[in-house]
């Protein structure tokens, strides 16, 4: 992915105020795998954890299970914020703000216009590059997988 990309996903994520989250599931586009690990796994905690950051992964994992239990619904992000103990703070330097920044930038969500946004219920086995950044341990604990 090029910075320039990054730079894109990350200028549309925050301007996203009020949004409507549907899965994003697998076979919907050639650019999504054909297999993980259920967003609220083990694999997720261990190994995408450093990766993305602890308050991107409770996001990430609080969808994903409203997700799986409904398979769209509507959601303010002005409210969203207080769920997670972050105050009430969604603008882009914001600390919520700044992780679904990230959670575009690392495709696990994608925005589908200004009102709408799919999230990964299911994410990928960390890529060869992304494992390599691990701390040593983790890295031997991630061929066992």
């Amino acid at each position: 992915m090029t910075t320039s990309s990054i730079a894109q996903r990350q200028k549309a994520a925050v301007a996203t105020l009020d949004f409507n989250a549907d899965c994003w599931t697998f076979g919907a586009s050639p650019d999504i795998p054909t297999e993980g690990h259920d967003a609220r796994s083990r694999y997720v905690e261990e190994f995408w954890l450093p990766v993305l950051g602890p308050t991107c992964i409770v996001i990430l994992r609080h969808l994903a299970d409203l997700l799986r239990r409904h398979s769209s619904f509507g959601i303010s992000l002005k409210e969203l914020p207080h769920h997670f103990g972050l105050g009430s703070g969604c603008g882009p330097n914001s600390v919520f703000g700044r992780s679904i920044t990230r959670l575009v930038a690392f495709e696990m969500a994608e925005l589908q216009g200004p009102s709408s946004v799919l999230v990964k219920t299911v994410v990928p086995w960390l890529s060869d590059a992304q494992v390599a950044h691990l701390h040593p341990w983790l890295r031997i604990q991630h061929r066992y997988w």
